[in-house]
Formats: structure tokens, C-alpha cells, sequence
């Protein structure tokens, strides 16, 4: 009898592992794809940081042009505005003047 108490604890360690290497190959991939679910998720909310600070700029200079006539002409001229009665003179160099 004992060749079949040998046969017998084989085999419960042999389903075990099979019972293992089943758990494990049904939770590996959800575990790799709840890893790869949070990279994703780290890397939005980065991104949305970024983007609220963007706003928080955006609004504060949205203000600013409602009171500050300094701001709102040194804005205008960065973008190449000039007032109506104004001349503007460009001087251009050649690459050959040094």
C-alpha cells in the first residue's frame, strides 16, 4: 500500500501546482494591465497639473487687461500692433556687415 500513498500525495501536490499555475495565469495579465491602468492614470493627472496651471496663468492675464492699460499696450505691441497714428521704421542687416 505504500506505492499507492506515494502515488496519491503526488498527486495532490501535482494538482496543486496545477491549481497554482491556473490562478496565477488568470491573474498575472489583469495585474500587468492594472500596472499599466495606473501609469496611464499618473500621466494624465501630470498632465492635467500642468494644464490647470496653464489656466490659472491664462486667467490671471485675462484679468489684467480689465485694469492694467500698461499690460494690456505692452501685449499689443509684443504682437505687433501698433496705434493708428504711429510709423513703424524696420531696419534689416545683410549678413555680410559684422
Amino acid at each position: 500500500m505504500k506505492p499507492w500513498n506515494l502515488v496519491g500525495r503526488i498527486a495532490v501536490v501535482a494538482i496543486i501546482i496545477l491549481g497554482l499555475v491556473g490562478v496565477l495565469s488568470f491573474f498575472l495579465p489583469k495585474l500587468r494591465e492594472s500596472q499599466q491602468l495606473q501609469r496611464t492614470k499618473t500621466a494624465l493627472d501630470e498632465e492635467n497639473n500642468r494644464m490647470e496651471m496653464q489656466i490659472r496663468l491664462l486667467e490671471s492675464k485675462r484679468k489684467r487687461f480689465n485694469y492694467d492699460k500698461e499690460f494690456v499696450e505692452r501685449t499689443a505691441r509684443e504682437l505687433g500692433m501698433v496705434k493708428p497714428d504711429e510709423t513703424v521704421y524696420k531696419f534689416y542687416t545683410t549678413n555680410n556687415e559684422r
